[in-house]
C-alpha cells in the first residue's frame, strides 16, 4: 500500500469509534463507507470556508447530505451510492474552485 493510500485509510479509520458507537452491528465494507461518507462531510466543512460562491452551494449540499445520512438506516447499496454521489459532488466544487471566478454565470442568459 502507498504511502497516500495508507494515510487515507488512517484519515478514514480515524471515525471508526463514532461508527461503531451509533451503528455497532454493522459489517466492515458499511463500516468503511460510513466512515467515508464522514470524512468527506469534513473535508467539505473545511473547505467550504475559502470557497468560492458557486462551490460553497455545493459543498454546503455535501455537508448538510452527508451528516443528515451517515448514520440513516438504508441498505448498504444506498451507501454505496450515497459516498460515490458525495464524492461527485466534491469533484464538481473543486472543478469549479479551480476554473476561477466568472466560471459559472450568475443568470441564465
Amino acid at each position: 500500500m502507498t504511502a497516500a493510500l495508507r494515510s487515507a485509510s488512517d484519515r478514514i479509520a480515524r471515525y471508526i469509534p463514532t461508527v461503531d458507537t451509533f451503528l455497532p452491528c454493522l459489517g466492515p465494507e458499511e463500516k468503511r463507507l460510513r466512515c467515508g461518507i464522514l470524512y468527506i462531510r469534513d473535508k467539505a466543512t473545511a473547505a467550504v470556508r475559502h470557497a468560492r460562491r458557486e462551490p460553497a452551494i455545493i459543498l454546503q449540499s455535501v455537508v448538510m447530505i452527508a451528516s443528515e445520512q451517515a448514520y440513516a438506516t438504508m441498505p448498504i447499496e444506498q451507501v454505496r451510492e450515497l459516498r460515490h454521489a458525495l464524492v461527485r459532488l466534491m469533484m464538481t466544487a473543486s472543478a469549479l474552485e479551480e476554473r476561477g471566478p466568472g466560471s459559472v454565470p450568475d443568470e441564465p442568459a
